[in-house]
């Protein structure tokens, strides 16, 4: 998946790929961004564009180095609003070197998870790793329990993104340890993280109504400025539950919701979530012609932000659709564009939903050789509780393919 915490025989687990539409990967996405938003937003408030400008000239006339760096910090937060990571990162990458050299060591740690955290929704997996175990042991360090919350919680979410929940767990559970010690009251304001984080784990073991029950709690929280970001995310995340679980007229009200919400906000990454997540919907209830625009919208806003993980998903969806509608030229163009980017970043899970696509649509057109190859590519990046199903389809295509090899 997307950024392997332990690199050793990871044990991926894969969602069943029949809908084409990868759940899992997109809740973990979402609270990476929730994650991300809520220490971003810490310490800032939110900056107007009209502010940006004397801001960057405040950088290099400022009378003190405090200043300086606060600065550099609301830039970040300017550009992490708008869901621009790449200048986000830039900004932040300046502003640690700068707190780094000025000995701003508790600034310092902040910024390092920052960077770790942005390094990861621009799927540059190395980087966030290194990064947030380095915010890690900065917190022990410095015995900074907020950051120290802060860094077990972003190394459950990589943990989740490589779908190993009971790892996400173990971490996620070491974060909220964190917040019950004695004298830490003050991190209780990180409640809606950890209820987040287990929501989706849940969810992604397929305990679908605890986990809903978890997420509605971080609706009822109330207080922090960055609210209406966090509650499109837990909208969304609830969507894809109810969905999962066949509760298509509750999910509805929820993805109404989140798209409300939505054109409340500017911010191209709830964006790009909310039309793909409205793509799906359509999808599923048959409403192709509405599907397609709506995923479309969603890939152009993957190619704005540079969100490779979000837009291998889309483009998997779009796979989906066309066989749908046996359109199967662009079924195998759209899932062989989905393959050549989850290679490149690691996602097995859209790798087996993709071959999946192309194995059908090779049996569709009875070039069973090539569908036996995708089987056996798709057998290969799906989870062991699919695999007998997985395995009866491989048989009858090889039996196939082998009857087809000796009538030539």
């Amino acid at each position: 998946m997307i950024l392997l915490f332990s690199p050793e025989n990871p044990t991926p687990k894969i969602i069943n790929s029949k809908n084409c539409f990868t759940y899992m990967s997109l809740t973990k996405f979402f609270f990476l961004i929730l994650l991300l938003s809520i220490n971003f937003c810490s310490s800032y408030s939110q900056t107007t564009n009209t502010e940006l400008d004397s801001l960057k000239q405040e950088i290099n006339k400022a009378p003190n180095d405090s200043l300086k760096l606060k600065a550099l910090m609301t830039v970040a937060l300017y550009h992490y609003g708008k869901g621009d990571y790449r200048e986000a990162l830039n900004a932040t990458k300046t502003a640690r070197q700068f707190a780094m050299a000025k000995g701003g060591f508790g600034r310092g740690i902040r910024l390092t998870y920052n960077m770790g955290m942005l390094y990861t929704n621009l799927s540059i997996y190395d980087s966030a790793q290194y990064y947030l175990e380095k915010s890690r042991e900065m917190s022990l360090q410095e015995k900074n329990f907020e950051m120290l919350f802060q860094s077990y919680n972003a190394l459950g979410s990589l943990a989740n993104y490589q779908t190993n929940y009971s790892l996400a767990l173990t971490w996620f559970f070491k974060g909220l340890e964190v917040i019950e010690q004695p004298g830490n009251e003050k991190l209780k304001q990180y409640l809606s993280q950890a209820y987040g984080n287990i929501g989706k784990n849940l969810i992604a073991e397929k305990q679908y109504d605890k986990g809903i029950e978890y997420l509605k709690k971080v609706l009822l929280l109330t207080g922090d400025p960055d609210q209406p970001r966090y509650n499109i995310q837990v909208h969304i995340e609830i969507f894809s539950a109810y969905m999962e679980s066949d509760r298509k007229e509750k999910a509805k009200l929820h993805l109404d919701t989140a798209i409300v919400l939505s054109g409340q906000l500017d911010n191209i990454q709830m964006a790009t979530i909310v039309a793909n997540s409205e793509g799906y919907y359509y999808r599923q209830t048959g409403d192709y012609l509405k599907a397609i625009p709506a995923m479309k919208r969603a890939a152009s806003l993957c190619d704005s932000s540079g969100n490779e993980y979000l837009k291998s998903d889309v483009l998997n969806n779009l796979a989906g659709v066309y066989l749908n509608l046996n359109d199967l030229t662009e079924a195998k163009r759209y899932s062989s564009l989905a393959i050549d980017i989850a290679h490149r970043i690691s996602r097995l899970d859209v790798l087996a939903e993709a071959y999946d696509i192309l194995h059908q649509a090779s049996a569709k057109t009875n070039d069973f050789a090539n569908a036996y190859k995708y089987a056996l590519l798709h057998k290969q990046y799906s989870d062991s509780t699919s695999n007998e199903t997985t395995q009866k389809n491989i048989l009858n295509l090889e039996a196939r393919y082998q009857a087809e090899k000796k009538e030539k």
